[in-house]
């Protein structure tokens, strides 16, 4: 699912100005991390790119809608495709696992044929089969609320397959994880996206992630974008413009654009 940016800010009633003359495109299948210190528009960005905020100037193109300016029911149409993905899951705890996956099927086949007990047999097998591909067929009983971190967030990724997602759009999906349980969500999302040639944007805080799973990076600055290539471009300097460190600050491990992948992959295995 493509996506085009073109001039976008975004102003908020307080005269806060979170993004300003934003330019980018994104080709079907891309994975692509949005990078930038805390305030610089990422999260406004992306929930622009939802359509939970609406752009002060510019247009956003989804598939070819502009999500500004369609009609409703062509919004809730083009939302159908867009899976997205939050560091507090978005789960309803208090029911199982099962039926916060069947709930993938709410905005295509409406609320009772989404509910468990009136669900037809190919959307339960088809629920049951998500939960498979994420691990989670043998807890679908289990009351959401009662699972770790690691296992909400897989539910919510068994949810985006049965809603047949093309486009993810995820909002610091390891934010609230342990170190372990981070690689195992990031390399599950990541394989989904490549199974299903999803396209995927993903706000990251943490580098050494960006580099090792994006295909490409988009660094923001004061709501402008400051950055825009493969991972292997980004250098010391780069980094350093981009967070307003002085030049000789020293980088957090986490935060060294040098460390390869491989390099990544064994010390989070250690």
């Amino acid at each position: 699912m493509q996506i085009q940016v073109s001039g976008v800010g975004k102003t908020y009633p307080d005269g806060t100005r979170a993004l300003e003359a934003v330019d980018f495109s994104i080709t079907s299948g891309d994975g692509v991390v949005l990078l930038g210190a805390n305030g610089c528009g990422k999260s406004t960005l992306l929930k622009c790119l939802l359509g939970l905020e609406r752009v002060t100037n510019g247009r956003i193109e989804i598939a070819g809608v502009d999500i500004g300016r369609a009609r409703r029911r062509e919004v809730l149409r083009l939302r159908r495709s867009i899976g997205s993905v939050f560091q507090q899951f978005n789960l309803v705890g208090n029911l199982t696992v099962f039926q916060n996956v069947l709930f993938g099927r709410l905005g295509s086949d409406g609320f009772f044929a989404s509910l468990a007990p009136t669900a037809r047999p190919v959307l339960r097998d088809r629920a049951v089969a998500c939960l498979e591909r994420v691990g989670l067929a043998d807890l679908a009983r289990r009351r959401t609320d009662t699972l770790s971190g690691g296992q909400q967030q897989r539910v919510a990724f068994a949810r985006m397959l049965m809603q047949d997602a093309k486009l993810v759009l995820a909002d610091e999906p390891v934010a609230s994880l342990d170190p372990k349980a981070v690689r195992e969500v990031m390399d599950l999302l990541f394989e989904i996206v490549r199974e299903r040639q999803m396209t995927v944007v993903c706000v990251l805080h943490q580098l050494d992630l960006a580099v090792e799973y994006a295909g490409r990076i988009v660094g923001l600055k004061h709501g402008r974008v400051a950055f825009d290539a493969t991972p292997d471009a980004l250098d010391r300097a780069t980094l350093d413009s981009l967070y307003d460190r002085a030049p000789d600050a020293s980088p957090a491990p986490s935060e060294d654009p040098h460390v390869s992948i491989a390099e990544t992959r064994a010390t989070a295995a250690v």
